[in-house]
């Protein structure tokens, strides 16, 4: 395709076909980031997928990557908070609220139930930096699916926010300066334990003397 005239017409038949086969739970979630694609992302999914030219007729790209699968590798840029080996935590382009991000696994896993703890944890350290730097009623880990791609979906609650709450989108600007504040988060102060000669109390008793101890100047004849 040489031109951007059949993006919008491509578009709409995939978030219709979203709207007829996804499961209701998901649903809304596939849609948000299908729309949130500008048209340089929308077209890297399809080619990804198959579902635009790139390559000669009857021939497979060597490696199909969704959407998340690329911003997971780096290949998509995204606003990144935080990672591990398992997966790459970003803060979401259409979030429910202030903060809200996005756990995604490296490997492209249909099923939410086999996230690991690896991931699992790091969902739980993002979690614990979102509450001191916004301070919300609560912070909450759920999962989801978007285009066959499992995540978990870590996002302070103010209000009464969930998942399918009403979205407004960042721009690029503004997840900068986020991601500036959310990093800015004083870390969690351990206080070193006291050496035992701090911990002594200072004994103001007279000492106790025996034979040993007890000094007296010798005697002049």
């Amino acid at each position: 395709m040489d031109n951007l005239e059949g993006l919008d017409t491509i578009r709409k038949s995939l978030l219709d076909q979203i709207e007829k086969t996804f499961p209701e739970e998901t649903r809304e979630e596939s849609k948000q980031q299908l729309l949130a694609m500008n048209d340089e992302e929308f077209i890297y999914f399809l080619k990804q997928n198959g579902m635009l030219g790139g390559q000669e007729e009857g021939e497979k790209t060597s490696e199909q990557k969704c959407i998340f699968c690329s911003i997971a590798s780096g290949e998509i840029p995204s606003t990144q908070i935080m990672a591990n080996d398992r997966a790459v935590a970003i803060l979401d382009i259409n979030p429910v609220s202030e903060g809200h991000i996005l756990i995604i696994p490296r490997e492209h896993l249909a099923n939410p139930k086999l996230i690991s703890n690896d991931i699992r944890d790091l969902a739980n350290k993002i979690a614990e930096k979102l509450q001191k730097t916004f301070s919300p009623k609560k912070v909450e880990i759920e999962e989801s699916e978007a285009l066959g791609h499992s995540m978990l979906n870590v996002f302070p609650v103010y209000g009464n926010e969930t998942l399918t709450s009403a979205r407004k989108r960042k721009s690029p600007s503004e997840l900068i300066e986020l991601k500036e504040k959310i990093n800015s988060a004083p870390e969690e102060i351990k206080e070193e334990p006291k050496k035992a000669e701090e911990t002594k109390q200072e004994d103001n008793s007279i000492p106790q003397f025996n034979e040993k101890n007890f000094w007296l100047p010798k005697r002049r004849p």
